[in-house]
């Protein structure tokens, strides 16, 4: 049964006092991230579709030495056709992490890990990466504050990524005009003038608070699309990921983006649009806010008693020369047993339905897909997922 952030800290805060709200707080949020990526829980088996937009190809590309911005000559490059608010209430907190408060059909729009663009062609203009989406607001590490009514912007080809003719893979933070793009690293290599290029997906998120793919198909061939390869193997293979013109093979993991959002490499690059199913294990967002809820699928009396546990097992002096009269390391080592104990109880309890979400997924395999020489083909690989 799920519990608040607010009535858990109070369960943490009772059997140590002197505990700050912020200290309970990580220890909560550390235990449920804990928990959560312990296993494949069934309760957070999803299943998705990647939406692989066609790639944009028109005119030409020139680059700069030295530079990170890229010059289009006979492009038509979108500035603000994905996002195109404004700012509801001032910033206050720059340089640093900020709330920014957008009308609401912005906010609506915004993902954690985006590249916005604000107050394009103002005093104040910068590009952030959004760090949290909020109820009302998000939050990003800004350089400058900003008024109420300067610009939130972003291009549908935001966060997508450019192939150069030099075959260097560089990701779209911001379109400053039709004809110029700010990229996130320096174009290497020689500069080009009016070359061909093309600016497609490669880089896949899932969700916000997705961690592992279990599975991936490509409607189309009918077959699996590998989901276990590495960036290391993606190199060996592909170094300058010049491979185009096949169906896709691999969605290979790599480093969260700049918004600390799991990515998935797409290979190879697909430049006209696909759609492609997947299995994956999802996470739990981090409790902020006092009504923010626990795993509803994971006994909160496991949680509070491996927080207060690691509770009592820190020592919180308050000034020198005191002493912490509640730490208590044999208690605190009674309840994180009690806790992993009732911990292993409910991953037992969970493994009957894992499998049957297995099965859902089978079947939806063979209803919208129909793809039956796919069922018969990868029954075994399915079957194996039990492992975890």
């Amino acid at each position: 049964m799920a519990d608040s952030l607010w009535s858990l800290r109070e369960k943490v805060r009772q059997v140590k006092p002197n505990c700050t709200e912020q200290q309970a707080d990580q220890f909560i949020n550390k235990w449920i991230q804990n928990i959560v990526k312990k296993r494949s829980w069934s309760d957070l088996l999803r299943t998705t579709a990647i939406n692989v937009p066609s790639g944009y190809t028109t005119g030409t590309i020139s680059t700069t030495a030295g530079s990170s911005l890229l010059t289009g000559t006979g492009t038509a490059w979108p500035v603000a056709d994905r996002i195109n608010g404004t700012f509801a209430q001032p910033t206050t907190d720059a340089p640093g992490q900020c709330e920014i408060h957008p009308d609401p059909a912005t906010l609506s729009k915004v993902r954690q890990g985006d590249y916005l663009l604000l107050n394009l062609g103002g005093g104040t203009q910068e590009i952030v990466v959004v760090s949290y989406v909020g109820i009302d607001h998000f939050t990003a590490l800004c350089r400058f504050n900003h008024a109420a009514a300067e610009t939130i912007q972003a291009s549908s080809l935001a966060n997508l990524q450019c192939t150069l003719p030099t075959n260097q893979v560089v990701t779209v933070k911001a379109v400053l005009s039709a004809t110029s793009i700010q990229a996130d690293q320096i174009a290497a290599g020689v500069p080009v003038v009016n070359e061909p290029y093309y600016i497609c997906l490669r880089y896949v998120r899932i969700s916000d608070t997705a961690y592992r793919l279990k599975d991936a198909i490509d409607p189309v061939a009918g077959d699996q699309i590998g989901t276990d390869k590495t960036q290391e193997w993606l190199n060996r293979e592909d170094p300058q990921r010049s491979t185009t013109g096949t169906n896709p093979l691999e969605l290979v993991s790599m480093p969260p983006n700049p918004g600390g959002v799991m990515q998935w490499e797409l290979w190879p690059a697909q430049t006209s649009a696909y759609v492609i199913p997947v299995l994956y294990i999802d996470g739990w967002p981090k409790l902020r806010n006092m009504g923010d809820l626990s795993p509803y699928f994971i006994n909160e009396e496991i949680i509070v008693a491996l927080a207060q546990g690691d509770a009592l097992f820190t020592k919180i002096i308050a000034r020198e020369g005191k002493t912490d009269s509640y730490y208590d390391p044999v208690a605190g080592q009674r309840l994180t047993d009690q806790g992993n104990v009732l911990l292993e109880e409910a991953i037992q309890q969970d493994d009957g339905r894992y499998m049957t979400s297995l099965q859902d997924w089978q079947r939806q395999l063979q209803g919208p897909i129909g793809n039956t020489v796919y069922d018969a083909n990868h029954l075994d690989t399915w079957l194996d997922w039990g492992g975890y």
